[in-house]
């Protein structure tokens, strides 16, 4: 190896290794962000549907996720506040399962596990059950293996791209349902 060739080499890592970390820093800003909460809506809903990577047959998964509603917003676009005291609080733990149906298709479903905590002006709520199911049909564009360990040249960068589509059952409380007692209850939305 010839003193040009290291140097090549040396200052490859340094590039590759200065952009893994920026990746990594301008991700955790974006996370832990004031303005990176969530805007969601009241509901059940899980989250993606799980991917099974290549090769494999099939794959479980849980998922936790908790979110706090903090204050709303007006039909006019303005932000209010909740009441003193207040505290909207929607847990879930997601079951997923994956399976691959062909060589470059797969199935999955999600199901989630919905528990409301809430108190709002004066009054308290608890709700605990299921969220709208989820059922999801990916196609892999591959057929080969493209993310790889190690980053030799542009030609490793090549992405692996999915499509999919998801259904969404309303297997959750919404408040459309007859079944709620109080808007702050409902596990799911209520919608395909």
């Amino acid at each position: 190896m010839n003193p040009t060739q290291q140097v090549d080499m040396t200052l490859n890592k340094r590039a590759i290794s200065a952009f893994v970390k920026s990746i990594f820093l301008s991700s955790s800003l974006l996370v832990f962000s004031q303005f990176s909460f969530a805007a969601s809506c009241c509901g059940g809903g899980a989250s993606s549907g799980v991917i099974l990577p290549k090769f494999n047959d099939a794959m479980w998964d849980i998922g936790f996720s908790n979110e706090v509603y903090d204050g709303y917003w007006t039909q006019q676009g303005d932000y209010q506040s909740d009441p003193a005291g207040s505290e909207l609080i929607q847990r879930r733990i997601n079951f997923s399962y994956a399976h691959r149906v062909s060589e470059q298709l797969q199935m999955n479903i999600t199901i989630p596990l919905v528990d409301n905590q809430n108190q709002y002006s004066g009054e308290s709520s608890s709700v605990q059950g299921l969220g709208d199911t989820q059922i999801g049909l990916w196609y892999e564009t591959f057929e080969r293996v493209t993310c790889v360990y190690k980053i030799t040249g542009w030609e490793s960068l090549k992405p692996s791209i999915h499509f999919g589509t998801t259904l969404t059952l309303p297997t959750g409380i919404s408040a459309y349902s007859d079944r709620v007692d109080n808007s702050f209850d409902i596990t799911g939305r209520g919608f395909y």
